[in-house]
């Protein structure tokens, strides 16, 4: 993982409420700078997630028990260049540095040819993909714990990557982040711009675990 230009962040303040933080140097690199205002008088503290907080991907966290309840979305938008895979940053005391960890797991497509306006589809058999995850908060970084679970309520079987380039089968990079866990096999899916199925291939995970910051590559066939 490399910040990226334009890449925010949103951290939690003393007055309850996450503010959105943005890159101001070290795009392309591991290490980055971000900036932002917090109102009078409200400090940062505790916690910081990335993507920042939206809509998309909203973020409830508790204090008294240290935990996040995260929400992965079902769609996303293609960005070049945009991973969008979820890490956490615990505050230390006295510190203004951030350690961010992978919450999850990530699926790299390099996609030799893409339709324009065409859809991206991941879908797994019996096993939930999104919605409101825990992430317990002591455990930020290790194996055992804080990491997106599939046993949580997730509310849907499949994660789409809308791709709304107009250039006509041009090549891309698409990520998907997906929960940790044990997955049967998963299914990707190319639907063009009249929801016609132009792709479709089994991934087997040969019943191994798919583990936090595990990054699996994925190189389909051309889809000339």
């Amino acid at each position: 993982f490399s910040w990226q230009a334009d890449d925010c962040i949103s951290i939690m303040a003393t007055d309850g409420n996450f503010y959105t933080f943005t890159l101001k140097s070290g795009a392309g690199d591991k290490y980055a700078m971000f900036e932002g205002e917090l109102p009078t008088d409200v400090n940062a503290t505790d916690v910081a997630v990335y993507p920042a907080v939206d809509a998309l991907s909203s973020v409830v966290y508790d204090k008294s028990n240290a935990s996040l309840d995260y929400t992965l979305p079902s769609e996303y938008t293609y960005q070049e260049g945009k991973s969008n895979t979820p890490m956490v940053a615990v505050f230390e005391e006295a510190s203004e540095h951030l350690a961010f960890k992978h919450i999850g797991a990530l699926v790299r497509f390099h996609m030799k040819s893409m339709p324009a306006n065409s859809k991206l589809v991941v879908t797994a058999k019996d096993q939930t993909l999104s919605g409101s995850y825990s992430i317990d908060l002591t455990k930020v970084g290790t194996t055992e714990g804080a990491m997106i679970s599939k046993e949580a309520s997730g509310s849907n079987s499949s994660i789409t990557v809308v791709y709304n380039v107009t250039d006509s089968n041009s090549g891309a990079v698409i990520d998907i982040p997906i929960p940790t866990g044990i997955y049967e096999a998963l299914t990707v899916e190319v639907i063009d711009e009249d929801d016609d199925v132009i792709y479709t291939r089994t991934l087997s995970t040969n019943g191994q675990p798919i583990n936090r910051s595990h990054f699996i590559t994925v190189t389909p066939a051309d889809l000339d």
